[in-house]
C-alpha cells in the first residue's frame, strides 16, 4: 500500500511544475461557501466551469472542491487547492523560508493555474470527445490499480480525487493541446521563436546532419555472444553489395532508396530527414567519419558495434531541426513564457475566512505529521509480539 501512496505523491509533486487551476462551478456564484466572494460570469469563467464539467462527469467534487477561498484573474481557487498549497507547499517550508517567500511561491502556483486556463480560452482550445475519453481512462486506470482502496486512499494526502485528476489529466490534457496546436503552427511567434534559438545553438555548437545505410550485425552465435568469423565475413559482403550500389548512384537523391531497401536501423523510422547532432552525441566512428565528409557526400564503410553504416552528410534544414529534441525543449520553453507573460499581472484577491482555513489545514497537517511519527512498522509490531509472547 506505501508503494500506491508513494507512487500517487510523486505524481502529485509534478503537478507543481504543471500549469493547472481547481476553480468553482458556474453556478456556486451566490452559494454561502463564497464567503463574500464575488464571482464574476464572465466568458473565461464559463469556459473553466465548463472544463471542469467535463471532469465532474467522472469524478464529482467533494465540499473542500466546492469552497472558494480566493479569486484569481476572475477564476476561483477552492479549499482543496489551498488544502494542498498549505500541506505541500507552506508547512515544510516553515522555518527554511521566509513568510513572504512561502506566500510567493503559493501565488505562483496559482498564477501559473490561471495563465493556463486564460491562454486556452484565448487561443480557443476546446476538449473533444476523444479527450474526454482519454480523462476517463486515466481515471479508471487508478480504480483498477488501487481496487478498494481508491475510495479511502486519498483521506491519507493532501488533495480531494478532483484536485488530483484536474491536474494530472484534464489540465495536463489541455496544456497537451495547446502544445500541439501551436507545434503545428508553424506561423506563430513561438514556433519562430524556437526555431531561431535552436538554430543559432546548433551553429554555435557545431550541429551537422546525415542519413546513413546500416547493416546490422547479427546476434552473435559463439558460447559468449560474440560473433563468429562466418558471421562477420557475412555481414561484411552484404555491406560492400550496398557499398558498391552507393558508389555507383548517378545522383544524391538515390541515397534515400538505398536507404528505404537496405537499412537495418529502425530510428530512421523516426528521422526520415535524418539525424541531427552534435559532438558526443553519436559513437565515435560514427561522429569522427560524419564530420569528415563534405555535404552531399557518402563515406565509405564505417564499422561500430552495431555493424557497418555508410553515411551521407546533408545541409541542415528547418524540418531536421524541428524533429531534434534541442528544438522541443526550446519550443516547451517558449511556449511557457509565452503562456505565462500575463501571470504576473494576476490579482489575487483571498476570502474573509482564507487566513482561518489556512490555520485549520496547517493544524491538520500537524496532526498527520504527528501520527507518522507514532506509526509503528508492521514488521516491528510483528517482532515486538514475538518476542512479548516468548517471555
Amino acid at each position: 500500500m506505501k508503494k500506491i501512496l508513494a507512487l500517487i505523491l510523486a505524481l502529485t509533486m509534478v503537478v507543481c511544475f504543471a500549469l493547472t487551476s481547481c476553480t468553482a462551478e458556474k453556478n456556486d456564484n451566490n452559494n454561502d461557501s463564497n464567503n463574500g466572494l464575488a464571482l464574476e460570469e464572465t466568458d473565461l469563467f464559463l469556459y473553466n466551469a465548463a472544463l471542469e464539467e467535463a471532469l465532474e462527469e467522472f469524478e464529482p467534487k467533494d465540499e473542500l472542491d466546492k469552497e472558494i477561498l480566493a479569486t484569481i484573474n476572475g477564476l476561483p481557487i477552492s479549499a482543496a487547492a489551498v488544502r494542498y498549497t498549505t500541506m505541500v507547499v507552506k508547512a515544510p517550508s516553515v522555518g527554511s523560508m521566509s513568510d513572504e517567500e512561502i506566500k510567493t511561491e503559493i501565488e505562483n502556483f496559482y498564477k501559473e493555474n490561471a495563465a493556463l486556463v486564460d491562454f486556452a480560452f484565448k487561443n480557443g482550445v476546446e476538449l473533444e470527445e476523444k479527450d474526454i475519453t482519454a480523462i476517463k481512462a486515466n481515471i479508471t486506470g487508478m480504480q483498477l490499480q488501487l481496487g478498494e482502496e481508491y475510495e479511502t486512499i486519498f483521506e491519507e494526502y493532501p488533495f480531494t480525487k478532483f484536485f488530483y485528476f484536474s491536474q494530472t489529466a484534464l489540465y495536463q490534457t489541455l496544456y497537451s493541446k495547446i502544445y500541439e496546436q501551436f507545434m503545428a503552427d508553424t506561423e506563430s511567434d513561438i514556433t519562430k521563436k524556437a526555431l531561431e534559438e535552436t538554430r543559432k545553438y546548433g551553429e554555435e555548437n557545431d550541429y551537422i546532419r546525415a542519413k546513413h545505410i546500416l547493416i546490422q550485425f547479427p546476434e552473435g552465435e559463439n558460447e559468449d555472444g560474440s560473433l563468429t568469423d562466418a558471421q562477420k565475413a557475412e555481414t561484411l559482403a552484404k555491406a560492400n553489395e550496398v557499398l558498391d550500389k552507393v558508389n555507383a548512384m548517378a545522383s544524391e537523391d538515390e541515397f534515400d532508396a538505398l536507404v528505404a531497401e537496405y537499412n537495418e536501423d529502425p530510428g530512421m523510422q523516426s528521422y526520415p530527414e535524418g539525424y541531427y547532432f552534435g559532438k558526443g552525441e553519436m559513437v565515435k566512428p560514427f561522429e569522427d567519419a560524419a564530420y569528415a565528409l563534405e555535404e552531399g557526400k557518402t563515406s565509405g564503410l564505417v564499422e561500430t558495434d552495431f555493424g557497418y553504416h555508410i553515411i551521407q552528410r546533408l545541409p541542415v534544414t528547418d524540418e531536421v531541426i524541428k524533429n531534434g529534441n534541442a528544438y522541443t525543449s526550446l519550443f516547451g520553453e517558449a511556449l511557457y513564457e509565452e503562456l505565462s507573460k500575463d501571470a504576473d499581472s494576476y490579482e489575487i484577491v483571498y476570502a474573509d475566512n482564507h487566513d482561518e482555513r489556512v490555520a485549520d489545514f496547517m493544524a491538520e497537517y500537524e496532526e498527520l505529521m504527528a501520527e507518522e511519527e507514532t506509526e509503528v512498522p508492521a514488521e516491528e509490531s510483528s517482532e515486538e509480539l514475538s518476542e512479548e509472547t516468548a517471555e
